[in-house]
This record gives C-alpha cells, structure tokens and sequence, in this order.
C-alpha cells in the first residue's frame, strides 16, 4: 500500500482541485483554510511547515510544456494532515489520534 493510500484510508475529510490561476502552494493554503474555517491571514504561513516554492516547484511543468502528473508529497500543516498530488488535488486527511 503507498503511504497515499495509506494516508487516505485514514479518512479524508476534504479533496480541494487547485484552479488553473493557482500555485499548488497557494491551494493548500485554500484547501486547509476551508476545512478549518479559518482566514489564511491568520493561519501559520505555509513556510514553516514546507518550502512552498520547492512545492510548486515539484510538480511544474516538463520542460517541454507537458503537465508532471505524477507523484504525491504528504506532510502536515496548520494541525491538518496534507496529501497533494500532481494531479492538482489536494486531500485533507483526519490526522492520526
């Protein structure tokens, strides 16, 4: 089993599809911000729990222009559980008790 479906058996709570006019960085932050009913103005920056840049970065376009769909990076952030794929989905998973 991979840890994502590992992490998602443990329950996900929201799945948010970054908008095209999006970073994945910043659907994270829109994602969590809905589950917790928070204004991202007020939530830990994204910064101290991953490089935003390094993320949006992993999941960037080839060179050659084609999409780099592949692949997941899990880690928490906001007291949230975090699954991205590079896809453009984004799922919020319970976090383990």
């Amino acid at each position: 089993m991979s840890e994502k479906q590992s992490a998602l058996n443990r329950g996900t709570v929201l799945t948010y599809e970054v908008d095209e006019n999006q970073s994945l960085s910043e659907g994270v932050v829109a994602a969590v911000a809905a589950v917790s009913n928070t204004d991202p103005a007020e939530m830990d920056p994204l910064a101290e729990a991953i490089d935003p840049d390094a993320l949006d970065a992993l999941f960037a376009d080839h060179y050659d222009g084609t999409p780099r769909s592949a692949g997941t990076a899990q880690f928490s952030f906001f007291d949230h559980e975090l699954v991205v794929s590079g896809d453009g989905h984004v799922s919020v998973v319970e976090a383990p008790q």
